[in-house]
């Protein structure tokens, strides 16, 4: 049993260790009870995904007890930035590997289980890696899939172990990740969804150049591939290039994720990001000016040391004019390894709260807003389900990333998940939209 936490990229890597794991002859259960080995591909970006983590090796431990579990494994982000926290805090996991050695896992259960838990009758090692890419067991549904352009980051953010935990930004070559898109295409996959820790800066460090406009081109010649969706840009990285390219190739869905954090320059320069109001505000403004239906996603920190009230009013100014369509917001967490932990003015808990409850709440009205234009005309859906409580199908517009973003449900019958149809929106609520078939 392979249970993955955290991010999309983490998702890549589970992924890609399931079908190790069953290269090396073993078989998957997603039942606890009758695993003989658990894993969990941990998170520790923030606290909350470190306490998520620990908590979920806690209850998956007490399967030592009263399933068939003889090893449980931790893996991945936590184990590369705490181990001790593991060892400490969940005695009974017996192995703990940090992120490099995530594909060692095979070799390890062999070496840790008292019996043979796994075959020997292995595919050989030609015929495992003929492919210029590490095959994968989908765990999304078989019309979407993550496709990971790059591992670690170059930035040095001051709230940020992502560095620490990753290494810096080294991005796969281009010919690899087209190989694995037109893999993924053969089986099924209609949207890649790309992904890295910032990927508009896919490639630099390989090419010394900015490589995700030819990427974008080259994903949009794969037969059977209907949406190419961008998350985690940069606002320096999302060039004008870029914006072309996402403008004028026509399946590369009219979508982008660019966390801004913040937009005083106290702020941004304390983060060490670049980047102000104004810069913020045209680069919002560039990216209509080219795509006028664009839905724009951000994610912001509130509670930054040495954040003020007017810096934070400046803040709620910017989304007033911005008028994004997507936000999310973290109170901010002082990581003990960061150097924001350390600044002075440090922000109350119960200021940061009250600033999150604020920025949403407005936020609300905005997306509502956003959504409401919508209402009275056509949009295309990607059927992924059926609610059957509500009797309509659900899905997802090139608005909506999966597990992000909002859905669109559909009145209809005869829909089959997985199938693009074109509804007509006749509703809208802050986050969702409400559609029939014309």
């Amino acid at each position: 049993m392979v249970v993955s936490l955290g991010c999309p990229k983490n998702t890549v890597d589970s992924e890609c260790l399931v079908a190790e794991l069953l290269r090396h002859g073993c078989e998957l259960t997603t039942r606890a009870k009758d695993a003989d080995v658990i894993i969990v591909n941990t998170c520790g970006f923030i606290k909350a995904a470190v306490d998520e983590s620990v908590d979920v090796l806690q209850r998956l431990a007490r399967y030592k007890k009263v399933g068939k579990a003889r090893l449980l494994i931790a893996a991945g982000c936590l184990c590369s930035r705490n181990l001790e926290v593991i060892k400490r805090s969940v005695p009974q996991v017996d192995a703990c590997l940090p992120v490099d050695k995530l594909f060692e896992i095979p070799k390890l259960i062999r070496s840790l289980s008292e019996a043979p838990i796994v075959d020997a009758k292995l595919r050989s090692d030609a015929e495992a890696y003929s492919k210029p890419f590490r095959e994968r067991l989908l765990s999304t549904p078989n019309w979407y899939a993550y496709l990971k352009l790059a591992e670690g980051c170059d930035r040095s953010c001051s709230f940020c172990v992502i560095p620490m935990i990753r290494g810096s930004q080294h991005s796969r070559p281009l010919e690899e990740v087209d190989a694995e898109a037109r893999w993924l295409a053969s089986i099924g996959v209609k949207e890649l969804i790309l992904v890295a820790q910032e990927t508009t800066r896919y490639g630099f460090d390989l090419y010394g150049e900015l490589m995700l406009p030819k990427l974008l081109r080259r994903l949009a010649a794969i037969d059977g591939i209907h949406w190419v969706r961008i998350l985690y840009g940069f606002p320096t990285t999302v060039t004008d290039e870029l914006i072309e390219a996402m403008a004028t190739i026509e399946n590369v869905v009219h979508y982008i994720d660019i966390p801004f954090q913040h937009v005083h320059p106290e702020i941004l320069r304390a983060m060490r990001r670049m980047g102000d109001f104004e810069s913020y505000l045209k680069l919002v403004e560039r990216l209509r000016a080219a795509m006028p239906d664009i839905a724009i996603r951000s994610t912001f920190m509130v509670g930054f040391p040495g954040e003020s009230e007017a810096h934070f009013e400046m803040l709620l100014e910017f989304l007033k004019e911005a008028k994004l369509d997507r936000v999310g917001a973290f109170i901010f967490s002082p990581e003990p390894e960061t150097d924001a932990a350390k600044l002075d003015g440090q922000v109350p808990y119960e200021v940061k709260l009250e600033r999150y409850e604020r920025l949403m709440e407005l936020q609300r009205q905005i997306s509502l807003e956003r959504n409401a234009q919508f209402i009275g005309g056509e949009i295309e859906v990607l059927i992924e389900s059926r609610d059957k409580r509500k009797g309509m199908w659900v899905g997802r517009s090139y608005r909506d990333a999966p597990e992000i973003d909002g859905l669109v449900y559909v009145k209809g019958s005869g829909l089959n998940p997985g199938s693009f149809v074109r509804a007509l929106v006749d509703g809208a609520s802050e986050y969702d939209l409400f559609a029939k078939l014309p």
